[in-house]
């Protein structure tokens, strides 16, 4: 297939966002989620996304969901989502992702339209990770082109990052031919997608080992001929205070990645430029004068306890053979029948699996409790998509593991009032098979339906 070359037009639609659309969806995009927010909406509508979601939280829940399922998938949001997305999004940095995890982030840091300046590079400081800044159309579309791969490369969710000044730019860029590629869904790594105490310590090893893999593919990536004469550096896109600086190209060295390449601190540096923050500058000089700080360990003889109370359901739930199985952040979370393939953030079990239900498995089974169960707003999605995913739900009168502080709402009511199907058991009186006789019938009834679990503090 011959590639077509597509050019900047007076047509509504920004050369920005086609080429960012069009990377994306020629490097393998087959989901896409978003909340709406300026420029974020307009890539996932031009990636043929319809339905939005309830919050950025959700929407980055069920693309990684659909990640585990074996889809190549992408979340668009502004700066200020990503603060409503913050905790799946760093958690997904711990456990890794099966197929490629884009997301795709308008920071907003001229103020156009948000509630105040924020600087997203911030989160880089958590757990590092993989970000891009395209200083060129071409480059915007190559980043998107690669951006799945080097997610599944490095095991992590890739993030291209796009300022104001990036909706300015004006030139053209080269369509590739599509790429496919098949994943399986990440069934029985639960050691890899369960974020729990219990694993942290490897996970955390694993972090620190993919990290470094990402610094060294970072400096590889820069061309480091005539570094002499470079004494500008430029983070992604400052056009505009570099044109009225009147600075030459030969003077100029473009930053388009984060981490930036180790080599920057022994350039001799007479100006920097970049979006937002003074985070790049403030990288540099860390790494020029070899600040050093002092982090506190874990106590590496502390044990985590594996939740032995609800074995009747767990033994149930694996002997009827379920497809995917995902849990809550809960007390049960690591349970002795290691049933459960996934475990992302507190209030995320309904939004990860409904991505899965969404991209293709026949029938996954989210595992809550009580308190957790309405913590995300993941269920009200389910209902609105009518997906066909099961939902155990542990009732225990309240927020057991911190006291038994009583939710706000009675889930059994809500579900009620909802239209949604769904049966009580009382753990007590109920034998493991009749837990199994009941898991069967949700399993075959191929529908949104709640089994609580009544049992007592």
């Amino acid at each position: 297939m011959k590639n077509k070359k597509i050019k900047h037009t007076s047509k509504p639609v920004n050369i920005g966002i086609k080429a960012i659309s069009f990377g994306l969806n020629d490097g393998g995009c087959s989901y896409v989620t978003n909340f709406p927010g300026t420029y974020s909406h307009d890539i996932f509508s031009f990636l043929g996304g319809k339905q939005i979601s309830v919050n950025e939280k959700v929407a980055f829940e069920m693309a990684y969901g659909a990640s585990l399922a074996g889809s190549r998938s992408v979340c668009c949001l502004k700066n200020v989502g990503l603060n409503v997305a913050a905790d799946p999004f760093l958690n997904s940095m711990i456990s890794g992702v099966n197929a490629g995890l884009v997301v795709v982030l308008i920071d907003d840091v001229e103020v156009v339209s948000s509630q105040a300046r924020m600087d997203s590079r911030h989160y880089l400081d958590f757990y590092g990770g993989l970000w891009l800044e395209p200083t060129s159309i071409e480059q915007a579309y190559e980043f998107a082109y690669q951006a799945f791969e080097w997610s599944e490369l490095f095991d992590v969710p890739v993030v291209i990052r796009l300022t104001n000044q990036f909706f300015n730019l004006n030139d053209s860029f080269v369509k590739k031919t599509k790429k496919k590629k098949k994943f399986k869904l990440a069934k029985g790594f639960g050691k890899k997608f369960i974020v729990h105490p219990t694993y942290w310590r490897s996970q955390f090893e694993n972090l620190n080992k993919k990290n470094k893999k990402i610094q060294d593919f970072v400096d590889s990536l820069y061309d480091r001929s005539n570094l002499n004469n470079k004494k500008i550096i430029s983070f992604g896109n400052s056009q505009r205070e570099i044109k009225k600086s009147n600075i030459s190209e030969n003077d100029l060295f473009n930053i388009y990645s984060y981490p930036s390449p180790e080599f920057i601190k022994d350039m001799k540096i007479s100006a920097i430029f970049e979006q937002g923050d003074n985070y790049g500058f403030e990288k540099i000089s860390k790494e020029r004068f070899h600040y050093k700080s002092s982090v506190g360990d874990l106590d590496i003889d502390y044990k985590y306890r594996v939740w032995s109370e609800l074995e009747k359901l767990f033994f149930a739930l694996k002997n009827i053979n379920p497809d995917y199985v995902v849990s809550e952040l809960t007390q049960f979370t690591r349970e002795t029948a290691n049933v459960i393939d996934s475990c992302l953030c507190l209030g995320s079990g309904v939004a990860v699996a409904s991505g899965i239900a969404e991209t293709g498995v026949k029938y996954p089974i989210v595992v809550s409790g009580d308190t957790s169960f309405l913590h995300g707003m993941g269920f009200l999605e389910a209902i609105y998509r009518k997906l066909n995913l099961g939902l155990i739900i542990i009732e225990n009168g309240g927020s057991w593991c911190t006291g038994g502080q009583q939710q706000l709402i009675n889930n059994i009511d809500f579900c009620s009032k909802m239209g949604v199907s769904f049966k009580i058991l009382d753990y007590k009186k109920t034998t493991q098979q009749d837990i199994e006789k009941e898991l069967l019938k949700m399993k075959k009834k191929a529908e949104l339906f709640v089994l609580f679990i009544k049992k007592d503090k």
